[in-house]
């Protein structure tokens, strides 16, 4: 299939509607995630460096894979 130059100039738009939509969420759902388990975090001694590579790295995948079928049909 000859993509032309309509084509991936529509499905580049597309893609980063999708990527940016999909970043915002993530943002978005972090910032409450730190602010309702600041406490846990504080009283379990952990770094910052182990919130987000033992817990957030897990957590944005879950996430990801979540949120991802709506923002696929998300309409203008």
């Amino acid at each position: 299939m000859r993509y032309y130059r309509l084509d991936r100039y529509i499905l580049l738009k597309y893609i980063k509607t999708f990527l940016l939509a999909l970043a915002l969420i993530i943002v978005i759902i972090i910032t409450f995630d730190v602010s309702e388990k600041l406490d846990n975090f504080l009283s379990h001694h952990a770094t910052f460096w182990m919130v987000v590579t033992d817990y957030y790295f897990n957590f944005i995948p879950g996430i990801v894979n979540l949120y991802s079928p709506l923002f696929i049909f998300e309409v203008k």
